[in-house]
């Protein structure tokens, strides 16, 4: 694998804040990493182990046209989080047996707005997620019935109550009338909230709304009921919207577990929904065919990957039906261009009926299935660049061929920071 092709770097982001009390600074400075660290909150655990835990922002990112190019929006996922299988490795302590630990369970999912001015940046605001009524909703687990859901633990593990309203936030954009559609996994759903950060209406599955009820928010059943089969933790992880905003892309993570896990762990096959940004009615369903983990150099540096380790963590929207793809094991980043307008539409058709067998996660190949998938062309590959971070999971389109990135450092539980980076593609724009 070629290593020596040159970093089409414009600028090095990064910042240093005490979050609330001062303003971060994004220093641009060629070829250097800053860390971005938002102190959070200093936790304590039942074996006396602390840890000192920082704003995890960097879940998605974006920019919208109509901006100035110097202001970019970003996103926490569902707050500082560890698997339970995870506590002994991280905590020195067995915690539970099957769930997650959530160190600081009144964090409410945010975004944040940042105004970029020469070689600083301001954190202008945190818009925290909210219900109907004005209070923040959490992050924790949700109570469903439907499909499979996880426990929730306090950092002294003690249980702690699911909430219908709870939200995994993993995608992001911004409309011109300045409310945000959101992605979010354990649904997995779509949500729409007001400038504000007050949710309007949340998408799920249809059949889910039931279990969803009490929810501190409107909630809709209109997404394809098969998207319940997605796999715990690999929901709906990015969104996307045209120019000219008339239609919203969001896509799941993985292939659904579909009729089982092992349809999930061996499958390539990712569902792809194109919406209405007017109403959130879905208009398509596609196939993305994510690649093979052999391609991910860096991540196969040492033990071998396996097919499931392959994920889709972002996209930003190119034109209508064009969309920039994000797809990663972790050290490796792979972006592709895609497009929807040769591509089958598969809604309410024969793979979006769970009696349907082989299902679409089980055949090898779109082809195989008999359809045809959105096309790829690869424009930009991490392990072809030194110097960039992993675990990158936001794009925000700041100009022509100008793209910024993102990583999340999951709350800096293990120690790891975050940074954004501007590269330039070529996307054709």
């Amino acid at each position: 694998m070629k290593r020596n092709l040159p970093l089409h770097t414009a600028a090095l982001i990064a910042v240093t804040a005490v979050f609330a009390f001062a303003a971060p600074r994004f220093v641009f400075e060629s070829g250097k990493t800053y860390d971005i660290k938002i102190p959070l909150a200093n936790v304590s655990y039942p074996n006396g182990k602390t840890m000192s835990l920082t704003h995890g922002v960097g879940s998605a990112a974006f920019h919208s046209p109509k901006d100035a190019e110097n202001i970019i929006y970003t996103l926490s996922d569902r707050g500082p989080n560890i698997d339970c299988n995870d506590t002994l490795k991280l905590i020195g302590l067995t915690m539970c047996e099957s769930g997650k630990v959530f160190p600081v369970p009144s964090f409410a999912p945010s975004v944040y707005k940042f105004r970029l001015t020469g070689d600083k940046a301001e954190l202008m605001e945190r818009i925290t997620l909210k219900g109907a009524r004005g209070k923040e909703i959490s992050g924790l687990s949700n109570p469903l019935t439907v499909t499979d859901t996880e426990n929730a633990f306090s950092s002294s593990a003690q249980i702690l109550k699911l909430d219908p309203s709870g939200l995994d936030t993993e995608g992001l954009v911004r409309m011109s009338d300045g409310t945000f559609w959101l992605a979010d996994e354990y649904g997995p759903s779509v949500i729409h909230a007001d400038a504000k950060g007050k949710i309007i209406t949340r998408y799920v599955p249809e059949g889910m709304e039931k279990d969803l009820s009490s929810a501190d928010y409107d909630v809709k059943g209109t997404l394809p009921a098969i998207l319940m089969k997605r796999k715990l933790n690999r929901g709906m992880e990015s969104i996307a919207i045209d120019p000219e905003e008339k239609y919203l892309y969001a896509s799941l993570q993985s292939p659904l577990a579909n009729p089982d896990n092992s349809a999930y762990k061996s499958g390539r096959n990712v569902r792809l929904l194109k919406m209405s940004a007017k109403n959130g009615k879905v208009l398509g369903e596609y196939v993305y065919q994510m690649e093979t983990p052999d391609v991910f150099f860096m991540d196969n540096m040492g033990k071998p990957q396996k097919q499931s380790d392959v994920k889709i963590s972002e996209m930003a929207g190119v034109g209508t039906d064009r969309l920039l793809v994000l797809e990663r094991i972790n050290q490796s980043t792979r972006f592709y261009l895609i497009d929807l307008s040769k591509a089958d539409n598969i809604l309410n058709k024969e793979y979006d009926k769970p009696e349907t067998l082989p299902s679409l996660e089980q055949q090898a190949t779109a082809k195989d299935a008999g359809i045809k998938p959105v096309t790829k062309k690869l424009v930009f590959n991490t392990d072809d660049h030194n110097g960039l971070m992993s675990k990158i999971e936001g794009i925000a389109l700041l100009g022509k061929n100008r793209v910024a990135l993102i990583n999340d450092n999951d709350f800096g539980i293990d120690g790891s920071s975050t940074s954004m980076i501007l590269v330039n593609m070529p996307l054709g724009q």
